[in-house]
């Protein structure tokens, strides 16, 4: 069942983002996922909006970033990825 969820929900918050991550990591280990998840605020990546998002792929070793769609216009206006080559 979910009782991962639930005890997620039953716990005292400690805020959103914290939530956020321990309940993707629970998902993850449940579906024998391994993969090792990384804040962006450890990363110390500089920039604002695509700046921000091509420096955090860099400092983790990305070839490609996988985008929503509602992120293309942004990305599109800000021409940061395509300037640098790097793949969406």
């Amino acid at each position: 069942g979910l009782s991962f969820l639930e005890h997620r929900l039953a716990a005292p918050p400690t805020g959103l983002a914290d939530l956020t991550i321990n309940l993707i990591t629970d998902a993850a280990a449940r579906l024998n996922l391994r993969r090792e998840f990384v804040r962006a605020s450890a990363l110390a990546a500089p920039g604002h909006r695509s700046d921000h998002l091509l420096a955090i792929c860099r400092a983790v070793g990305a070839t490609h970033y996988l985008s929503p769609m509602g992120s293309q216009n942004y990305m599109t206006d800000d021409g940061v990825f395509e300037a640098a080559g790097f793949p969406v």
